[in-house]
């Protein structure tokens, strides 16, 4: 048995087409990001409930909310996604 972890081995190239299926499951450092993303979905409720009530101030409140959720939550989801598969994570056996 090695040393090595799963996320530290490199892509099967004989049986996969799809380099890149599962790699949230490998690579946990999208996780934040996804939760970013679920908190600005909470958020989007939060939103639309308060503008139903004609209530101005939570209605802002609660769209800067969301922009900023869904922003920031895109960037690291992506950012982590193209830091991933150019760092060498996923090289090539030999």
């Amino acid at each position: 048995m090695s040393d090595i972890s799963d996320t530290d081995e490199g892509i099967d190239q004989r049986r996969t087409t799809q380099p890149r299926a599962g790699l949230v499951f490998k690579d946990r450092r999208e996780l934040p990001g996804l939760a970013m993303l679920l908190m600005a979905a909470l958020a989007l409720v939060g939103f639309m409930s308060a503008a139903a009530q004609h209530d101005a101030g939570w209605t802002l409140g609660f769209g800067i909310a969301v922009l900023a959720l869904a922003i920031g939550g895109l960037a690291w989801v992506f950012v982590g996604r193209n830091r991933t598969t150019h760092a060498g994570h996923h090289r090539r056996q030999t």
